[in-house]
């Protein structure tokens, strides 16, 4: 009777503590474009040289371009399509209206690179920048934004010391007075005799092409051996509300803008004009299968998961008329083996989309199959005249080889 009262407890406390825990990990779920809300982005294609595109190969090389951008900035669920001869589509799932502009920027961003002082000096992309990319890197915890440069360039030691120069000519901050520093400036899409600084200061066009600030007091050069930083460092400002204390979403906010400026420093020319021209708001293909409900708190099942528990509750009920309390440990086995399933897939970073749910599924089936295959050797070994014990022993041995095949062939399909 005890070990009957056990069985029973253990089974209601595994299913209680899935029960319980199941809408904290289900939400965690990378659901992709078929689960979620987001935004199509359509871009126009057009010639450089105001010639007229005559097939998809532009459309194409940009397609491909996009992709590879994306892709390196660590984007996983988006969709692109081509449409005609100069029309590219980006399809991507997020709430935050701040995130498609800066990968509406992104995708159209054509490097071409500048550094200016604030005053007339000036060093082009080709003059000051190696072939090595830029990176991100951190002091104290505070991302920091590097980008490796050509020290030895008359050009940029030009911009580099008038920046210098400039900064000695300072006044120094008196009490109660915030010190005023120096900055070179990298710019992007620059036009020689049209962008500056002064010019910036009464255009906001112009003032949106400077991509990063550069404190001139954070570049080194060794007054002894006359060495140059073989580095430009810009530290993200990191403190967006001004309180002068840091939080944790403070600097995970910096560090992704961090990498946004990173990736558009590395990001090659284009060799066709890629304009952004609308976004339309997209629904998903398919429902989630968990959401938070209206209010926020409560959790709200599509019609997909409450068939699942269903045919479920079906199931359990028809085990329990063949193998009476043996169903109750099917169920059991089944929701922890999905459970379990769902948390290595967070773990591991896979995406829930059709598939993982077909997989799913297919685990379930695998896990009903296994108890049933069990059960049934069992009750054959009972039927012979063996004690309880004695036909628990066999039925596992005789099982255990049709248990294997069956979750082989599975790990097989779902490799």
């Amino acid at each position: 009777m005890r070990r009957f009262w056990a069985y029973i407890i253990a089974i209601v406390s595994t299913l209680l503590l899935i029960g319980v825990t199941f809408s904290n990990v289900m939400l965690r779920a990378n659901s992709n474009l078929e689960y979620q809300f987001g935004r199509e982005l359509v871009f126009r294609i057009s010639d450089k040289d105001d010639e007229e595109l005559v097939d998809d190969t532009a459309v194409k090389n940009i397609a491909k371009e996009m992709d590879n951008r994306l892709k390196t900035a660590g984007e996983t669920s988006y969709v692109i399509k081509t449409v005609g001869f100069d029309t590219v589509k980006v399809s991507l799932s997020k709430s935050n209206d701040d995130y498609y502009d800066m990968v509406s920027r992104y995708l159209t961003f054509n490097a071409t690179l500048a550094l200016t002082t604030d005053k007339t000096e000036v060093a082009l992309m080709s003059e000051f920048l190696t072939d090595e990319k830029a990176y991100v890197t951190s002091t104290k915890s505070i991302p920091q934004i590097a980008i490796p440069v050509d020290n030895t360039n008359a050009q940029f030691r030009a911009v580099i010391e008038a920046a210098k120069k400039e900064a000695e000519e300072a006044p120094i901050a008196e009490d109660g007075e915030e010190q005023q520093y120096t900055y070179v400036y990298l710019w992007y899409d620059f036009v020689e005799d049209v962008d500056s600084y002064e010019a910036a200061q009464e255009d906001e066009t112009i003032a949106e092409k400077i991509l990063i600030s550069f404190n001139i007091d954070e570049y080194k050069i060794d007054s002894e051996s006359g060495e140059w930083d073989s580095e430009l460092v810009a530290t993200v400002n990191v403190d967006s509300n001004g309180d002068n204390s840091l939080s944790v979403s403070e600097i995970k906010e910096g560090y992704y803008r961090a990498h946004y400026f990173v990736n558009l420093v590395n990001a090659s020319e284009l060799d066709y004009e890629v304009t952004y021209m609308y976004s339309n708001q997209t629904e998903a293909l398919v429902e989630n299968i968990v959401s938070l409900g209206s209010i926020g708190e409560t959790l709200a099942f599509n019609k997909t998961a409450l068939a699942t528990i269903v045919a479920l509750v079906v199931a359990t009920v028809l085990l329990a008329y063949s193998y009476r309390l043996g169903a109750l440990s099917t169920l059991a086995t089944t929701s922890l083996t999905l459970f379990s399933a769902i948390g290595f897939m967070i773990i591991f970073g896979v995406e829930f989309n059709m598939a993982a749910f077909v997989g799913l599924v297919t685990v379930a089936l695998v896990s009903i199959i296994s108890t049933i295959i069990y059960f049934n050797k069992v009750k054959e070994e009972a039927y012979r005249g063996r004690t309880l014990k004695k036909a628990n022993a066999e039925g596992s041995k005789k099982s255990t080889l049709p248990i294997v095949d069956i979750n082989v062939v599975t790990i097989i399909m779902g490799a």
